[in-house]
């Protein structure tokens, strides 16, 4: 889910009038005494507040200006105009998967594989609403998770309009164009460079000192490149050898290693355009002869030639197919097998425009650690302002041309990129750079997709020299950035050693590996056991650095886990009660012991139904410990977070919140709205092994109680805490079998719930409410 996460708390206002509780019909509406004069569903600022159930009738929806507003100003104005023909547009579904942990799951498949979940399984859930839609109209459409987007392809008006209203909708939009960054010039038959036939080397190559790190003994070995481009000639002597699919034998394996979007290869990579032949023999070429094209020969490739088409459905099916590589069959992503690097030697070629098509599939690369080099374009003559995206965007690493001369080229784009932001990241050589094209032969070729993969074969030069650095893609920016030769211009603004023509400088790749180290930085991860094979917490290592440094390292053993006491997580419709745009706070305890934890409970995420919100309302995640009965005053706040909905029904949010509950403690989770726009906790009837707590001082609940004593008694909200404990309780089996009946007693109960309320417990523990 996509929220803005704020900052501090805001007190709930208290109303002096004494204020009263009413019943609702089963319909849902809001009683007579609430004295609306208004919108159905909503008390008037005179009326008395009352607690009532969420569930609202259809003039609560989405309003039908609100649903025309989603469709871009292009897009219905061609819609409109095309009324006889069908016509393509994308949908965009405002819920994102939360990466921002990505980067600390160690294991490259490991990593791969919780990026590749996050997407898909935040895809399909967001994405539910509007298929249901598109199969009911008969459209036809293509989903895709790397972006959260569908592409209807035989769409009109009516049916773009009955889409926006569904709630998870952000936007639609019309259809994007992105082409190759073509060359310049292409020159032909150029004969390979005169010299020793086994010491000879490209221009370029040799210019950005290549050759210096291969006598290092690093020369791309372990460390797997790909270009999103028009495909690669399997066949061209300076590219077989290295192609992953390359069996010892003289054959091939095409499974994960290469991917036809256009579909115009016969079952293995092909190139009938000679762009991405050429880019990858800049980036791994070398035929064992003569002709030494590659910065980083040892590496090897894979390739998807979205860019045959470089239509944007193609290109977004190869940005997945990168994250998680298929299959010759398109069966079986498999993550583990994604590249190291990926170039892209296409964008807008519109110049100066700043667009964010594709900025959701350059933060997975980035996230699943893959670092995507981005040509800056080729329409410098045009002067400053002229980087497209994606390139120019802010996240984007961008390269600019350079001739044979060390200057830049006349053509290569210039910057400021997207909010201001110097581009390009740097240059490297891109003029007459001689490299593959399909049939064997070289040509070269000038413009800034020949300077982009210089700077991807150098990252696979430095991640083999330092496999410490393998997917730290912001640590590897920063020394691209840091060892880049200073060359100043200010034509277009920026300062002497960065500015927007050279970025920080030229690349020099033996400046790369020196900035880095040959010693390898890393991570100390594992547990210490103790003499019964259980894991110790709070053990101290000590690392000794061939005896001279000496670090003393505490290891954990805690567990990342999730505690709830809901036996279901769907949300029901119209079974939740609040006090309508007044403020509510819904309550759920935990205490520790019940769950089986003996250490600490370290929180770090919160997640909540939600059974209908308005957009603008403003959630509190509350933490606190309790100290005696469950009253406002025994609560001490561990930690706080709010977060700012977007308008949606029937869904769960998740909120990043921090706090420590002590051992042995109560932890106690308040969700919390104010006076404002409509919003009802999400819930439903299963069973709970504890009570679910409302409060709500304008409908007359100055402190927590039992929802059941108010007249809801199926009102069970779904809340789950996320945390490190010491002991691991699986998702979803974290329900006690006996649990604390009065919060703040301490230890278990051991008559469980039913001892409570006179009832038998079920031998699974589980209350089952009659």
């Amino acid at each position: 889910m996509r929220r803005r996460i704020m900052s501090g708390r805001r007190a709930a206002a208290a109303l002096a009038a004494a204020l009263s509780l009413a019943a609702v019909p089963a319909g849902g509406a809001v009683p007579a005494l609430a004295g609306q004069a208004g919108e159905p569903g909503r008390a008037s600022a005179v009326a008395p507040a009352a607690l009532v159930t969420g569930q609202r009738d259809g003039s609560r929806q989405d309003s039908a200006d609100a649903a025309r507003r989603k469709l871009s100003t292009t897009l219905r104005a061609r819609l409109e105009a095309e009324t006889d023909r069908p016509t393509g547009f994308w949908i965009r579904l405002e819920d994102r998967a939360d990466l921002s942990a990505a980067s600390s799951v160690t294991g490259w498949a490991d990593r791969g594989r919780y990026v590749y979940d996050a997407l898909t399984s935040t895809a399909k859930a967001s994405q539910a609403g509007v298929v249901k839609e598109l199969r009911a109209a008969g459209a036809r459409y293509e989903r895709f998770w790397i972006s959260n987007a569908i592409l209807v392809t035989d769409g009109d008006l009516g049916l773009a309009e009955r889409l926006a209203a569904v709630p998870a909708v952000e936007r639609l939009h019309e259809r994007v164009t992105a082409e190759r960054i073509e060359p310049v010039e292409r020159r032909a038959a150029v004969d390979a460079l005169t010299g020793s036939s086994d010491e000879a080397v490209e221009w370029g190559v040799a210019a950005v000192n290549a050759p210096a790190v291969w006598d290092l003994g690093h020369t791309g070995e372990g460390i797997t490149v790909s270009a999103v481009d028009s495909g690669a000639d399997l066949r061209h002597p300076a590219l077989a050898s290295h192609y992953r699919g390359a069996r010892e034998d003289g054959t091939f394996s095409h499974d994960h290693n290469w991917f036809d979007a256009a579909g115009s290869c016969a079952g293995e990579p092909c190139d009938t355009y000679g762009h991405g032949t050429h880019v990858t023999g800049t980036m791994v070429g070398d035929d064992g002869a003569e002709n030494h094209t590659g910065v980083a020969p040892g590496a090897r490739w894979i390739a998807a030639n979205g860019c045959r088409s470089c239509a944007d459905a193609d290109l977004l099916a190869s940005g997945q197919w990168i994250l998680a590589p298929t299959r010759a069959d398109g069966r079986q992503p498999d993550p583990a097998m994604r590249p190291h690097v990926v170039n892209n030697s296409w964008g807008s070629q519109l110049e100066g425009d700043i667009n964010g098509f594709f900025a959701d599939e350059v933060a997975a690369w980035e996230a699943a650690g893959i670092f995507a080099v981005w040509a800056a374009g080729n329409a410098g003559r045009f002067g400053c302002a002229t980087a497209s995206s994606p390139g120019a965007n802010a996240p984007a690493f961008s390269v600019g041309a350079t001739t044979a001369d060390g200057e830049i080229a006349v053509y290569s784009s210039r910057g400021p990129g997207e909010n201001g932001l110097t581009k390009p990241n740097v240059a490297a050589p891109g003029q007459d750079v001689r490299s593959a094209v399909p049939g064997g032969g070289y040509e070269a070729y000038s413009g800034t997709s020949m300077a982009a993969p210089h700077v991807a074969g150098a990252v696979a030069l430095l991640w083999s020299a330092v496999p410490s650095l393998i997917g730290d893609v912001a640590a590897t920016r920063d020394l691209l950035h840091a060892s880049a030769a200073d060359h100043p211009d200010d034509e277009c603004g920026g300062v002497a050693g960065n500015n927007n023509v050279y970025g920080e400088g030229d690349l020099d790749v033996l400046a790369l590996v020196q900035a880095a180290g040959q010693e390898e930085r890393g991570h100390l991860a594992g547990t210490v056991a103790g003499a019964d094979g259980e894991a110790l917490d709070g053990a101290t290592v000590t690392v000794a650095d061939r005896g001279t440094t000496v670090h003393d390292v505490v290891l954990g053993a805690a567990t990342r886990t999730t505690i709830t006491h809901s036996s279901s997580q769907e949300i029901a419709p119209g079974n939740s009660a609040a006090c309508v745009e007044a403020a509510t706070q819904v309550l759920r305890t935990f205490t520790l012991d019940d769950f089986g934890i003996a250490g600490d409970f370290a929180v770090t995420n919160v997640s909540f139904g939600v059974e209908v919100a308005d957009a603008g309302a403003e959630v509190t995640v509350n933490l606190y410990t309790l100290d005696g009965a469950l009253l406002y005053e025994n609560l001490e706040l561990l930690g706080s977070a709010q977060a700012t909905l977007e308008a949606q029904e029937l869904t769960l949010v998740d909120v990043p919140v921090t706090g420590v509950a002590p051992a042995g403690s109560t932890l106690v989770v308040e969700v919390a709205v104010q006076d404002g726009p409509f919003f009802f906790v999400g819930s439903n009837a299963e069973p709970e092994t504890a009570p679910t707590y409302i409060a709500s001082e304008p409908c007359g609940h100055t402190e927590p109680v039992e929802v059941a004593g108010t007249g809801y008694p199926g009102m069970h909200a779904v809340i789950d805490v996320t945390g490190e404990a010491e002991t691991e309780v699986p998702w979803l089996d974290g329900r006690p079998p006996a649990f604390t009946p009065r919060p703040g007693r301490g230890g278990a109960h051991p008559g469980g719930p039913g001892a409570d309320r006179g009832e038998e417990l079920p031998a699974d523990g589980v209350l089952r409410v009659r």
